[in-house]
Parts: structure tokens; sequence; C-alpha cells
């Protein structure tokens, strides 16, 4: 065994020793972002996109606080779909935006994230849910369910492993039938009874699965699939990550069923929302930057600011 140093005090002429503490765990010297980069990059006003003098008038309306309302949206001339395609996007567009305007039924986002080896083995259930509440930020609920019996399997090869990750709250694990009754009683409440919109990306996956847990919808259940949405705007891009990078919309955990519930919700609401649309340029056809499989950054970018005229806040 490892002997300790010990120091030595007088205490009324008294010799006193104290064993030092052992301490295997040297906790490491930070070093900051600074010391990296002693010398930014400038910062430099990125390229304005050429727009139509149609959307420009459109996007000043917005900027200056007037309301834009559906019927000044649609009747719009700012509109350039894909060519050949005009008609069935504006038609698919005013489906979904009808489906969340008024705000007057439940929303309820579903992911499900499946084993990589074994696509039959659903290994977590994820919930978002949006009640008809009037409140200035949306309050929904995020519930995160992990299959007990499919605890062990994880996924790495294809996509990561964030079982372990969800950003909002208690993840539950239960037994995946209990996790079908719970689904099958959300779905009912709030889906069929109060006529309420199911959300997914790439909503046919998430139905495949439902099917394989024993669970029917009735064919009159509103549904809204954010990637068929996603491809109205752009012809590449189309992850959940992606959309959510198009969006400025931070995120993190991509791949923990929860979490991509709630960020698909978040896509959702802002696809159908017309002043997200015009702001983002979302009505004019045109390829993503946003490609890569995971949209985080490894670290904050810093830049100097020598003219903060430049940001144009």
């Amino acid at each position: 065994m490892k002997r300790l140093m010990s120091s030595v005090s007088y205490r009324n002429g008294a010799k006193v020793t104290k064993p030092r503490k052992a301490s295997s765990f040297k906790a490491p010297v930070a070093t900051s972002l600074y010391d990296k980069a002693r010398v930014f990059p400038k910062f430099e006003k990125a390229q304005e996109s050429i727009v139509s003098p149609v959307l420009h008038d459109l996007k000043s309306y917005i900027k200056e606080g007037n309301t834009l309302t559906l019927e000044k949206y649609f009747t719009s001339r700012h509109f350039k779909f894909k060519e050949g395609s005009e008609e069935s996007s504006m038609n698919a567009l005013k489906d979904a935006i009808s489906l969340f305007n008024p705000r007057s039924r439940p929303i309820v986002a579903i992911d499900c994230e499946a084993y990589e080896r074994e696509h039959h083995n659903i290994t977590e259930i994820g919930i978002a849910i949006l009640r008809p509440v009037p409140t200035a930020v949306p309050q929904i609920d995020a519930v995160h369910i992990i299959i007990k019996e499919h605890l062990h399997k994880r996924n790495s090869k294809y996509v990561p492993d964030n079982k372990d990750q969800f950003l909002h709250g208690t993840s539950y694990m239960m037994k995946e039938k209990d996790a079908i009754s719970l689904l099958k009683q959300v779905l009912d409440k709030y889906i069929v009874k109060q006529n309420g919109v199911m959300v997914g990306h790439s909503i046919s996956s998430e139905i495949k699965y439902f099917k394989s847990l024993g669970i029917e919808l009735p064919n009159t259940v509103k549904t809204l699939d954010t990637l068929k949405l996603h491809k109205i705007g752009r012809s590449n891009g189309g992850s959940l990550g992606g959309c959510l990078k198009l969006l400025d919309l931070p995120c993190s955990y991509l791949h923990n069923a929860g979490n991509d519930a709630y960020y698909t919700l978040l896509v959702a609401l802002s696809y159908c929302d017309p002043v997200v649309r015009v702001v983002k340029d979302l009505d004019i056809y045109s390829s993503s930057q946003f490609t890569g499989k995971y949209p985080h950054d490894s670290m904050t970018a810093f830049v100097e600011v020598e003219d903060v005229s430049l940001l144009n806040l």
C-alpha cells in the first residue's frame, strides 16, 4: 500500500500529525479559446440573396411590425416553387397551414428509434404534445419512452447512441406492452377524440412502426409530414438536423426519440408559419447548404467585429 505523506503542526507545544488526503484526480488546467487563437478572423457581412421586389416589399412589411394575414400571404406573388410543381406545391402548403391556423386542435409529434441491426426492434418512442392553448411561447410536453426489453441494444454504426441524452426531463423505461398502451392512449385522446394533427418527419416510417406494434390509425386521421413540407422549398438537406439548421433553431442530441419528437414539432410550427416562410425564403425553391448528417458545430465560432453597423440587427 502506498503511504501518504503527512503534515506536521504544533498546538500548545504538542506535535500534531495530520495525514494528507489521497487524491487520484488532478484537475486539468483550463485552456481559454483566446489562448488558442490570439487573432480572430474579421467579421464580414454575408452576401444577401437576391430577392424579387415583391418578396423584398413583403419582408419590409413584416419588419415594420405589420400583421401578415393568410389572405395577404397567399395572394402575394412572391412564390417561386419548383418548375412544373407550382400548383401541387401551393396546394400542399395551403393544406398544411390550414391544419395549424387557427390553432384550435392539439398537435402531437411522434418519433420512433429502432435498433440499427434489427429494424423491427423499436428501442425508443418520443412524444411531443402541443395543446390548443394560446401562449406567447408554445408549451410543449415532451415524453421519452425507453423499451425495457431492448435497453441493452445500442446504435453506433449508422446513427449516434443518444438514448441517455433526453433534454426535457425524465426518461420512462417500461415494457413494450405498456409503451403500446400509453401510445394508444395518447393517440386516442388527442388525435382521434380531439381531432388533432399527428406530425412526423417522414411520417410513413412512424406509421410503419405503429403497425409493427399493432397500432392501426383510422384513415380520417390528419397527418403532417415535415419532410414533405421541407421539399416544397428545398431540393436537399431534408434531415431533421438540416431543417433545424435552415430555420436557425438550436438543437442537440438528435436521434434521441424524445428530443426528435420535440424538434419535429418545432419544425412543423415553423414551416407552417407564413412569417417564418417569408423571412427564411422558404417559398423560393432552391438548394440547402445544410446537408451534413449532424448540424452541430464542435465549438463556438469567434469573429472580430470592427463595424457594428454590418450586423444589421
